[in-house]
């Protein structure tokens, strides 16, 4: 088996970047997706192609939906809401600076546990205080 290299073949004004392979009398020339095959004399023996419909990137899209989907309900069941957070954590949660989440721990808004310098919260106390402060127009502007 000869491999001839790579070239380009024109097929009623489509270019196709291919490589040749010949053995025998016989010569296979692959390229993009598509596959020839021409005789000693270098006729078009057969052609083959893989053609891919609308329908199969719908069918793509949907498996892979449902893969996605499969993945992300595994994670989240395997994820555990950790019990305590630490102040950076609980700042990015609640979105609040470094002096805000001073407040709500000065004003008593929000417990809190400090072992030696680190200073931790409960993610129970956090839900707890967003629901205790909860607008109840909060509710009437997402009806609306």
């Amino acid at each position: 088996m000869g491999l001839e290299g790579s070239k380009v073949f024109k097929i009623r004004n489509f270019v196709v970047d291919f490589e040749a392979i010949t053995e025998g009398t016989a010569t296979l020339v692959t390229g993009l997706k598509t596959s020839f095959v021409f005789d000693s004399s270098h006729k078009l023996k057969t052609m083959t192609a893989n053609i891919v419909t609308v329908e199969d990137l719908q069918n793509f899209k949907k498996e892979l939906i449902e893969e996605i989907k499969k993945l992300l309900s595994e994670r989240s069941a395997t994820t555990t809401v950790r019990k305590w957070l630490k102040s950076h954590e609980v700042r990015r949660l609640l979105t609040i600076s470094p002096g805000t989440l001073q407040h709500l721990r000065i004003n008593g808004t929000l417990p809190f546990t400090k072992i030696g310098g680190v200073i931790f919260y409960d993610h129970d106390d956090v839900q707890k205080m967003l629901e205790a402060h909860k607008s109840p127009h909060s509710a009437l502007r997402k009806a609306a």
